[in-house]
């Protein structure tokens, strides 16, 4: 008598495969790279438009897989980095050191060339960078000299603005506005963009411990520049914008060691204090506490960055700067310093995008940005 054949379990339905994989933590992306290579239908099934479009559906907010950051040094150096926060999630193609993050949008980022910060009179380079394909773009130089970015601003006080086509591939001509002069100013951290209108960070340094934040408003509709005043409790301090999930303006600032949290809701409406943190209370004692350096003056907490769609914020403190997670409390330190006052981080911008790679980023790869033919 032959002995029973042992017959293979039925194969699974793609589209029952498909519901479990979607269901995967999306700010992990090696669990996707790992499915990809358990067989050819998967791989196949992964990396389809259609798989694409569903995860992008099924979770909505993107997920945070690190941000780009300019470590800064008393002795005066700098240098440019991306910081994972997953361990298990490298860039697919490294990044360049002489190209600073600006803002990112949509998985891809805008940087500028360092040499148009330290060389007012240069001509501004810009690229956009997709840092999941490698794709670059150039774009064409912004046709005025700049002094500070964000908006172009010549050193007669007048600030200019002109908006870039990415259909067209040119610049607008630009319009526009006297400002206040005399002070020495400059635009901090990427813009807030809250339906047809963008919002920069503008601090005037009055003296070397006082400064007045204020905000430029631009409207993308009728491309005019106009300021906005900020809570009465706001002056004096340093703000930092973020767009909420309810598309609505936000800023927050740090005084002594609580984090206040600042809407608004309206034209009409003004501002609404949203909520007050106790810094205290999630960092290390030593972090939250105010020092004194002779270098560098007064250190105290200060926001670096907002991520309010899942509950992140970025704090530097007197030993370093820490991610706090508001939905469970829980803090991270970024990394460690020999020497607490030796070290801030700046420009930080975080990096936001469902990653699905065919080739797995476990270690950043020298890559050669080529753009026409031409080296950057």
């Amino acid at each position: 008598m032959a002995p029973p054949r042992h017959l293979l379990p039925p194969a699974m339905m793609e589209e029952l495969i498909e519901e479990i994989l979607l269901r995967f933590p999306p700010d992990n992306p090696a669990f996707l790279f790992r499915t990809a290579l358990v067989c050819k239908d998967w791989r196949r099934l992964v990396s389809s438009p259609g798989f694409r479009r569903r995860l992008r559906e099924f979770h909505g907010t993107p997920p945070m897989l690190g941000f780009f950051c300019k470590v800064e040094r008393i002795r005066g150096e700098s240098e440019n980095h991306f910081m994972p926060i997953t361990s298990s999630y490298r860039l697919p193609h490294a990044v360049i050191p002489s190209w600073r993050a600006m803002d990112t949008l949509h998985g891809r980022i805008l940087f500028y060339h360092a040499d148009s910060m330290a060389f007012p009179y240069m001509d501004t380079e810009l690229i956009v960078w997709n840092p999941i394909d490698g794709e670059v773009r150039r774009l064409p130089n912004v046709p005025l000299h700049m002094y500070r970015w964000n908006a172009a601003l010549p050193y007669d006080g007048t600030t200019y603005t002109c908006v870039y086509s990415s259909e067209e591939h040119a610049w607008s001509e630009g319009i526009n506005v006297q400002l206040d002069r005399g002070y020495d100013w400059f635009f901090r951290g990427p813009s807030a963009h809250v339906k047809d209108a963008l919002y920069f960070n503008r601090e005037l340094y009055i003296s070397r411990v006082e400064r007045t934040p204020t905000i430029i408003e631009f409207n993308l509709g009728n491309q005019q520049p106009w300021l906005i005043s900020l809570p009465s409790a706001c002056k004096g301090l340093s703000i930092t914008l973020m767009t909420t999930k309810e598309r609505t303006l936000r800023i927050a600032t740090v005084l002594d060691t609580k984090l206040y949290m600042w809407s608004r809701e309206g034209q009409a409406a003004g501002w609404l204090q949203k909520g007050v943190i106790e810094l205290d209370q999630l960092l290390p004692v030593h972090s939250s506490l105010l020092a004194t350096n002779q270098l560098i003056g007064l250190l105290f907490p200060q926001v670096l960055a907002v991520v309010d769609s899942i509950g992140i914020i970025f704090v530097n403190a007197v030993d370093g700067p820490f991610c706090i997670d508001l939905k469970t409390s829980m803090v991270r330190k970024l990394f460690e310093t020999s020497d607490r006052c030796s070290v801030r981080i700046g420009g930080l911008v975080p990096y936001m995008s469902f990653c699905i790679q065919d080739q797995p980023a476990l270690e950043q790869t020298t890559y050669e940005w080529r753009i026409a033919g031409a080296s950057i």
